[in-house]
């Protein structure tokens, strides 16, 4: 079963399927993508985790041929532009989401919200400046909130992700197929070993183009569009990537003692990693955390 639904024809047929669509941007996704195929069909999981992962990278696929979509649609999404945002940085459970959220709540600031993360560009077919009917992606994204909250308590107890709050930007890097979000599913040695020493740029033109057409729904719905605060542990990593891309950002960095911190990314990488296997081996991920 893993290895029929990690080819390349069945992830894009599935992800073609949803709006079909066959533009999905910039090329240069292709070579992370089809690294990343090659380490899930090695992938340590069951058949419930290969299932998540596969809908992950159609849901990926899906999202970029979407945005795709709108900048042909609308042309004037290009001129949008993300000057000075502040950006929140530091370890993994640093209090990172905290401090997001915090800066979010002030009126003078625009965020992702959580409805946005999971779907950043509008459903085919609406407008998204009728604010006199409910976007369909908001109550897809509350229903998710419900399900989370019963079906992975521990999960949501350690990380909660809130469908009207702010919500941190990893998953548009995810949707270039270049970030660390896969790791936080199972071992993924291959995709690791090759991430490692890749240029970023291009999951950062991404996030800038997400967040141009974000940034363009809010002026569509009369919202002003604030100076934003963004969010993401892994930006640390990145750091003169993401100030090539944002030249003007204030970057906000959080500290907190790497033993508790360390500890904390572990139990919370376990936790994802039995979502999706049978066994976990933990050791192997308190390995991979203090490296």
């Amino acid at each position: 079963m893993q290895r029929a639904i990690f080819s390349e024809d069945a992830v894009f047929s599935a992800a073609r399927d949803i709006d079909g669509l066959d533009d999905f941007g910039d090329p240069a996704f292709m070579q992370p993508f089809q690294v990343l195929l090659a380490a899930y069909r090695e992938a340590p999981v069951n058949d419930f985790g290969a299932s998540l992962l596969h809908g992950g990278l159609v849901r990926s696929l899906a999202n970029r041929a979407r945005i795709e979509h709108w900048f042909s649609q609308c042309p004037a999404i290009d001129e949008e532009k993300i000057t000075d945002p502040i950006i929140v940085v530091g370890m993994m459970r640093s209090g990172t989401t905290l401090m997001q959220r915090l800066l979010a709540s002030d009126p003078d600031h625009a965020c992702t919200l959580g409805w946005e993360a999971m779907e950043p560009a509008p459903r085919l077919g609406t407008d998204p400046g009728d604010t006199t009917v409910t976007d369909p992606r908001i109550p897809v994204a509350e229903a998710r909130e419900r399900q989370a909250r019963t079906y992975t308590p521990e999960l949501f107890a350690i990380h909660p992700s809130y469908a009207h709050e702010a919500e941190e930007e990893i998953m548009f890097l995810a949707d270039a197929f270049l970030s660390h979000v896969p790791e936080s599913y199972c071992d993924l040695p291959g995709y690791r070993d090759w991430i490692n020493n890749q240029d970023f740029t291009p999951a950062y033109r991404h996030l800038y183009r997400t967040l141009q057409l974000l940034q363009w729904q809010k002026r569509q719905r009369g919202e002003p569009c604030r100076r934003w605060v963004l969010k993401t542990p892994a930006h640390l990593g990145y750091l003169v990537t993401l100030l090539n891309t944002f030249p003007a950002a204030l970057v906000v960095l959080l500290h907190r003692d790497p033993v508790t911190t360390i500890a904390s990314g572990a139990s919370l990488y376990s936790v994802l990693w039995r979502l999706h296997a049978d066994v976990v081996d933990t050791d192997l991920v308190g390995r991979l955390w203090m490296a």
